[in-house]
């Protein structure tokens, strides 16, 4: 009897919880890392970051460096993994501000594919 009534508060208690369910992960660690890239590579072309909205699909960044009009040099991009949602992948950026004085900076782009393609500074 007793086991019974502790089944039958279990039963309740899973079906009465008010949290949401997780979400489950889309997203795509082979499109997040050529997504980064294409960003990335249009950076170092000299393109305004607003350019990656344009195409198809639409790439969103967030990157204040590039919106500061840094020109980006040279960048090498690390093994993505696993966080959250998106991939997190670490990347050292070379770049050099309108005086033409260079800098270097190890910093991490958090990558989603789903719903639509966006790329975030992970500097925390």
């Amino acid at each position: 009897m007793r086991s019974c009534l502790f089944c039958l508060m279990c039963a309740m208690i899973v079906g009465c919880s008010s949290e949401t369910p997780p979400l489950e992960n889309k997203t795509n660690s082979d499109l997040a890392r050529e997504t980064l890239d294409t960003a990335l590579n249009t950076w170092q072309k000299g393109e305004n970051f607003n350019s990656l909205t344009t195409r198809s699909p639409s790439i969103f960044i967030n990157d204040e460096d590039w919106r500061r009009g840094k020109k980006l040099t040279k960048f090498e991009v690390g093994q993505g993994k696993l966080i959250g949602l998106g991939i997190q992948f670490p990347v050292t950026l070379s770049m050099s501000d309108s005086a033409g004085k260079a800098t270097q900076r190890k910093v991490k782009f958090r990558v989603y594919t789903e719903p639509k393609l966006s790329i975030a500074r992970d500097d925390a």
